[in-house]
């Protein structure tokens, strides 16, 4: 089950695509070359009544996808939920993603785009795809924390003596 499905809403996307060179610190997360072109989508994530509750601004190296079936980001009616099985699409297999989540105070941007008063802590997340040492994607995801649940299962296996 999808958090949108969780949370009793259906997801409604708005989406935006664009070229810019990567700055220092988007180049050092793909390890690229500051001024490499970049494609970027940036997301934002409605309930069913058109109330912001995420945002995600998405990185893909132009030197990787570009001349490729999937140059552009996905389109925005879902965000971008298929990064691995794009990528395996034109024969990159990704085989990690790494991500950093933690709790900050918005930037003034995120307090406007998710229509959000500037005391509502952001759950933060940097998230990056790798193929082996190469990052083929890269993004900044902020969520409200007063509208979102994160909820996690781990199994756990039995210890040694134990019975089912």
């Amino acid at each position: 089950m999808d958090e949108a499905t969780a949370g009793g809403w259906h997801d409604v996307v708005k989406a935006e695509r664009w070229r810019e060179e990567a700055s220092d610190d988007i180049a050092a997360r793909l390890n690229i070359s500051p001024g490499d072109l970049v494609t970027v989508g940036q997301y934002v994530w409605l309930t069913d009544d058109g109330q912001p509750y995420q945002m995600g601004t998405q990185y893909e190296p132009l030197a990787i996808t570009g001349g490729t079936a999937i140059e552009e980001p996905v389109d925005g009616s879902r965000g971008n939920p298929g990064v691995i099985a794009r990528f395996d699409s034109i024969g990159i297999h990704v085989d990690r993603v790494e991500e950093q989540t933690g709790a900050r105070m918005p930037t003034p941007d995120e307090v406007r785009i998710l229509q959000m008063g500037s005391k509502v802590p952001i759950i933060g997340i940097t998230r990056t795809h790798w193929a082996g040492n190469m990052a083929v994607e890269t993004a900044d995801i902020s969520i409200r924390s007063d509208r979102m649940v994160i909820v996690t299962t781990h199994s756990v296996p039995l210890s040694e003596g134990a019975s089912e």
